[in-house]
C-alpha cells in the first residue's frame, strides 16, 4: 500500500508538470503568433501635442496617404458625443487621441482607426467620472476642452488644480478665460509674451475677445488635466497666474494689482536672463515644461 501510494503521487507530479509544460508552450507560441503580426509603424502622441504641429505628421509617416486626405478624414472621424458640433474641419479631432504609443497593424485604415481613438477618448472620459464623486457642471465636450487649454497651461506640471480654478472662476463669474494659450493655437505658434496685434485675432479660438470656452480642445490632454478639469474646484477668488520662465514657476494670484506688479518683474528678469527674444516663435513644451 505504501509504495502504491508513493508512485500514486508520484504520478499526480509528473501528470501537473506535464499540463504546465503544455500550457507554457502554448503561451510561447501564442506570444511568437502575436509577435508576427506586421505593423506599418507607430505613433506615439505626448501630452500636450498638438494634431498640426505634432500629430498629423507621425500619420503621415504610417498610413500611405497624402495630407488632403488626412485633413478629410480627422473632419469626418466617426461618430461620438465628444466630437465638437460647432466644427467642420480637422480640428473636430483635435484633443481626442489620448496620450500614448500606437501600434498600426497592417491593413489597418486610417477610418478604423480614428474610431479607435474615438471609442478609447469616450471610455477614458466614462472612467473618470466613474472615479471623481465631486465633477462640476461642465458636459463632457466642455471637460476635454477646459483640460486641453490647463493641459497648454501648465509648464510647471503641479499646477492643475488651481489653473483650473482660475478658469472655472472666471466662467462662473462671466468674465473672458484670456488664455493666451488659446490665442496661439489661433495662431499656429506660441511665443514667451503675445503681441497686442496676436490677441486681435478673429478666431472663435481666441478667448481675449470671446467670451466662454472655445469650440473645441486644442492639445492631447493628461491625465492629471481632465481631473482637473472635471473636479468641482474649491471656493476661492483666484482669478490670474503667470508662468515665470526664470524662476520656472507658476504664480497665482487673487488681486489684480499685485499681478500686474509680479508680472512686469518677470518680465524684466525674462529679458535680463533668456537668450530668446520676447517675442520669437518657439514651442514652449519643449524649452520649458517639466
Amino acid at each position: 500500500m505504501g509504495l502504491k501510494r508513493v508512485f500514486s503521487f508520484k504520478s499526480k507530479i509528473l501528470i501537473l508538470v506535464f499540463l504546465f509544460m503544455i500550457v507554457a508552450i502554448a503561451i510561447g507560441i501564442n506570444n511568437k503568433e502575436t509577435d508576427k503580426v506586421e505593423t506599418m509603424g507607430t505613433i506615439t502622441v505626448q501630452e500636450g501635442d498638438q494634431l498640426m504641429r505634432d500629430i498629423i505628421p507621425e500619420i503621415l509617416s504610417v498610413f500611405n496617404i497624402d495630407k488632403q486626405d488626412v485633413l478629410k478624414l480627422l473632419s469626418s472621424p466617426g461618430e461620438s458625443l465628444l466630437l465638437p458640433t460647432d466644427l467642420a474641419d480637422w480640428r473636430k479631432m483635435e484633443g481626442l487621441i489620448s496620450p500614448g504609443s500606437y501600434k498600426i497593424p497592417q491593413g489597418r485604415t486610417l477610418k478604423e482607426q480614428l474610431v479607435i481613438w474615438l471609442n478609447d477618448s469616450e471610455k477614458r472620459l466614462q472612467q473618470m467620472k466613474n472615479n471623481i464623486t465631486d465633477y462640476n457642471n461642465l458636459t463632457d465636450r466642455e471637460y476635454l476642452v477646459l483640460a486641453s487649454i490647463i493641459e497648454a497651461e501648465c509648464l510647471d506640471g503641479n499646477y492643475h488644480d488651481k489653473i483650473s480654478e482660475v478658469f472655472l472662476n472666471r466662467i462662473q463669474g462671466g468674465s473672458k478665460l484670456q488664455s493666451c494659450v488659446t490665442v496661439e493655437y489661433a495662431l499656429g505658434y506660441q511665443r514667451p509674451y503675445l503681441l497686442f496685434a496676436d490677441i486681435e485675432i478673429n478666431s472663435p479660438y481666441n478667448t481675449y475677445l470671446n467670451k466662454g470656452l472655445p469650440p473645441g480642445p486644442i492639445c492631447a490632454i493628461s491625465t492629471d488635466s481632465l481631473r482637473a478639469a472635471m473636479k468641482k474646484q474649491p471656493s476661492s477668488q483666484l482669478r490670474y497666474f503667470f508662468f515665470d520662465y526664470v524662476l520656472s514657476e507658476m504664480f497665482f494670484f487673487e488681486d489684480y494689482k499685485l499681478f500686474k506688479k509680479e508680472g512686469s518683474e518677470s518680465g524684466e528678469r525674462f529679458k535680463s536672463e533668456q537668450s530668446l527674444g520676447r517675442h520669437d516663435k518657439i514651442n514652449k513644451q519643449i524649452i520649458y515644461k517639466k
